[in-house]
């Protein structure tokens, strides 16, 4: 006898069958994201625009306070702020670049590098957000990562593309729709290519199952998960040793 023919194999085939005419096909990751979300299966958080905006300016507080530290107190233009932000000559005294300092230069680059790779600033990491390719969720690499800040230009002009995640569906500026990346509301976001060699796996499926990695970094762990660090263990480590033997010692005695 054939499966199909056996009464249970042809009812659970028909079961199936059902289930997908009823309109749960597998998704299809050429689809925007709203359109790829398999029934059931919630999508990605997008970073709210209050958040992006804390994260810039505590980038910026970074890149102002090391060119401070750098270059002392001068007219000096600074990474991460805006041109409308940046000094300029007063009294004929001429303005020194960010550029002139290895110290601030290499502050930059680390910034850059983290999130080319991470997908995070140390703003980023305090806001809890993170910067990911909007089909593979993972960060997007040194180059892209380069394109997309040198595309904040257009975001600058009137601010129109920095306020547009105000009523963009995804929270998009135009340099996170030019380079197809998103910014996610998440502590734990997925590794870059480069770091896992595996790809996708059971546990880190990634999209359209999972937008973020089962389990976040050590260093970026909340504090409550965190082991405790060596005083801790060692306290607690002394008081097990110093503890009252119990009756069966006062009997002993």
């Amino acid at each position: 006898m054939l499966r199909s023919e056996h009464p249970i194999a042809s009812k659970i085939y028909g079961t199936i069958a059902a289930v997908t005419s009823a309109g749960n096909p597998p998704a299809d990751f050429n689809l925007p994201l709203d359109a790829a979300m398999p029934l059931g299966i919630p999508g990605p958080v997008f970073a709210s625009w209050g958040k992006r905006v804390a994260a810039s300016v505590l980038d910026g507080a970074i890149g102002t306070g090391t060119t401070f530290l750098a270059l002392g107190d001068q007219f000096v233009t600074v990474p991460f702020i805006g041109a409308a932000l940046q000094p300029t000559a007063v009294q004929g005294v001429p303005t020194t670049s960010w550029t002139d300092s290895g110290w601030v230069v290499s502050a930059a680059l680390l910034m850059i590098v983290m999130q080319a790779y991470l997908g995070v600033t140390p703003g980023k990491i305090v806001m809890g957000i993170a910067v990911v390719h909007e089909r593979a969720s993972r960060p997007i690499g040194l180059v892209q990562t380069t394109v997309r800040w040198l595309l904040h230009i257009l975001d600058s002009i009137l601010l129109i593309g920095y306020l547009r995640p105000l009523w963009n569906s995804q929270r998009k500026t135009f340099a996170d729709s030019i380079m197809a990346t998103v910014v996610l509301d998440t502590r734990r976001p997925r590794r870059h290519r480069w770091f896992a060699p595996g790809g996708d796996s059971v546990v880190d499926p990634g999209p359209p199952r999972s937008w973020e990695a089962p389990l976040g970094p050590r260093w970026w762990s909340p504090p409550s998960q965190r082991s405790p660090r060596w005083p801790v263990r060692l306290v607690c480590s002394s008081r097990s040793r110093h503890r009252d033997p119990g009756p069966s010692s006062s009997r002993a005695g």
